[in-house]
């Protein structure tokens, strides 16, 4: 039975999915980068979205990933809309 705190990862900008083996160990995490509710009301060019999954790390790689994430997110993300 699932704890009855989750937290929907696909509605966020980064989120981390935890995998774990067949002893219940984790594993590491399925990645999801790009969801958002960044809706500009009346601007057709913005709309909410559900993050994908695009790809796995271990544990130890978790931090860096999130670091690399959110440096393209900063250096890319659009400022005006």
């Amino acid at each position: 039975m699932p704890p009855t705190n989750d937290v929907d990862v696909f509605a966020n900008d980064l989120g981390f999915i935890a995998i774990v083996d067949a002893k219940g160990e984790l594993s590491g995490f399925n990645v999801t980068v790009g969801g958002g509710m960044g809706v500009t009301h009346g601007s057709k060019k913005t709309y909410p979205r559900l993050g994908d999954v695009i790809g796995f790390c271990t544990a130890e790689e978790g931090r860096i990933v999130a670091e690399k994430v959110m440096l393209v997110q900063r250096d890319n993300g659009n400022r005006v809309e």
